[in-house]
């Protein structure tokens, strides 16, 4: 399917629903497998997540000066072998925090697509969501 804010928007109001404690949603474009995705639920905000492993260097640099301008950095997370468990290792990423506001979160979802992954502004999107 083309991206559209539409769409992008409707996958994370969906997310803000569900009330499983793993709850996820991942946006992809098709053709390359890049990807943004976020953890949230009924009781917990959107929480974007772009793991720093799946850059390239160029995509990471990228990301570190759109980022930048908006107060977001690098990073750390501990990894756990299952919600609420055992420490298992540690990721490296850029995470930010929107509420409950899914039109900011599809909104930027959006943009870094594009921008990040150089992608166009209708690519071929595939939803991953538990």
């Amino acid at each position: 399917m083309r991206c559209t804010l539409t769409i992008l928007e409707d996958a994370l109001q969906r997310l803000l629903r569900r009330e499983n404690a793993d709850a996820f949603v991942i946006f992809s474009d098709k053709n390359t497998g890049r990807f943004i995705q976020f953890a949230g639920s009924a009781y917990e905000n959107l929480l974007l997540d772009l793991p720093v492993q799946t850059l390239s260097d160029g995509e990471l640099e990228k990301t570190n000066e759109v980022l930048k301008q908006y107060g977001v950095s690098l990073g750390v997370t501990q990894l756990l072998d299952k919600p609420d468990g055992v420490p298992t290792s540690m990721q490296y990423g850029f995470n930010i925090d929107f509420g409950n506001d899914y039109k900011s979160a599809a909104n930027t979802t959006h943009y870094l697509m594009q921008i990040i992954y150089s992608l166009s502004d209708d690519f071929d999107l595939a939803i991953e969501e538990n």
